[in-house]
């Protein structure tokens, strides 16, 4: 993220809850959320509005920070560098294939492991909170393969 949209951002901040940082303040947020994407810190000063009654300081925003899962927000920021399409999946990030089960024949779904695969990666079993576990995961293509 760039000094000036930080500045702007933590500017709104200081509106919002009508408070300042001081310069160390201001300092070491920069420091901490330099390498993170725009998106990504607007979406946690969000959080922060929603969340907070007063003026939040490093360990309030990390503490968000922490509470939201990576892709929740990089999950369509895909960089394309080059215009290669994948020969796997043609750059949709998942492949389709059909398994037999009792008799019938269904169709399942596996991530690809190019970059717009890492959408598509599930596993039910490692969620964070009890309750949102299942037993449901979606496979790479790899895996599949190497099933048969």
């Amino acid at each position: 993220m760039e000094i000036e949209k930080f500045n702007e951002i933590i500017e709104e901040i200081q509106k919002y809850f009508s408070k300042e940082y001081n310069e160390i303040q201001k300092q070491e947020i920069f420091k901490y959320f330099s390498k993170y994407s725009e998106k990504r810190f607007v979406y946690i000063v969000s959080k922060i509005y929603q969340n907070n009654k007063f003026l939040p300081m490093l360990a309030d925003l990390i503490a968000i920070d922490k509470e939201i899962p990576y892709r929740a927000i990089e999950k369509n920021e895909i960089k394309k560098t080059d215009n290669k399409i994948c020969p796997i999946c043609q750059n949709n990030g998942f492949v389709l294939y059909k398994k037999r089960a009792n008799g019938l024949e269904y169709e399942h779904i596996a991530y690809c492991e190019c970059p717009a695969g890492l959408n598509y990666m599930y596993d039910g079993t490692k969620m964070k909170d009890p309750r949102n576990r299942s037993n449901y995961i979606v496979p790479s293509y790899k895996e599949i393969m190497h099933l048969g």
